[in-house]
């Protein structure tokens, strides 16, 4: 996010979309819980502390993509009670990137992009709220890919948790390794700062994101 600074309009979109994104997410997978009456921890005091987390803030700000925080795997209740949520949160930023994105082609045709991930270093369009939604866009379709992602503490590894029927032990065990010690966040981090010019994060975020950026334009 922070390579678009060069493109203030650019800048000021992909910021918002992250914001968005983990809202969206938020109050869709809050909102489905309620629905599926799934047991939801109250929030603290604090929303931000609640939902933001600060590595994903900090993966936003290097490589574009970034997250928001964990959901909890230890909740009680069904296994539907517990994906459902969790599910539709992951996906409810990615459908509202491609919303977005699908206005900005009927207004102002296919976006100038090869990649999903080449926005997240700036660019231009054809004036600047093109440039804003464009952006917009991007992010949140880039923040839903990768919330798709198996690794902690995406939403994609606490899908794959609460699928696995390996022993309690074990799966505590993988836990506390991954997640309780951050030993996903750690990798995801050193995935956004290298190489610098392009960062190994954007690849998987892109094999997920640019078909259908191409599947709308």
């Amino acid at each position: 996010m922070l390579f678009a600074l060069a493109w203030p309009v650019s800048f000021v979109g992909l910021l918002l979309g992250f914001v968005l994104a983990v809202v969206t997410r938020s109050a869709a997978r809050r909102a489905t819980a309620r629905l599926v009456r799934a047991p939801v921890r109250p929030r603290g005091a604090s929303w931000w502390r609640a939902e933001f987390d600060i590595f994903g803030v900090v993966a936003a700000a290097v490589a574009g993509p970034g997250w928001g925080r964990g959901v909890d795997l230890d909740h009680s209740g069904s296994r539907a009670q517990r994906v459902v949520p969790t599910l539709v949160g992951a996906l409810s930023p990615l459908l509202l990137g491609a919303a977005l994105l699908a206005g900005y082609r009927v207004a102002y045709g296919p976006p100038p992009l090869l990649l999903a991930t080449d926005q997240l270093h700036g660019g231009p369009a054809p004036d600047y709220l093109a440039e804003l939604l464009l952006s917009l866009a991007v992010e949140l379709l880039c923040f839903g890919a990768l919330a798709l992602l198996p690794l902690p503490p995406l939403d994609g590894y606490a899908l794959l948790w609460h699928a696995m029927r390996t022993p309690r032990v074990t799966a505590h065990k993988i836990r506390h390794v991954l997640v309780d010690n951050n030993v996903g966040p750690l990798i995801l981090l050193f995935m956004s700062f290298f190489p610098l010019d392009r960062p190994m994060l954007r690849i998987p975020v892109d094999l997920i994101a640019t078909p259908l950026l191409w599947a709308l334009a």
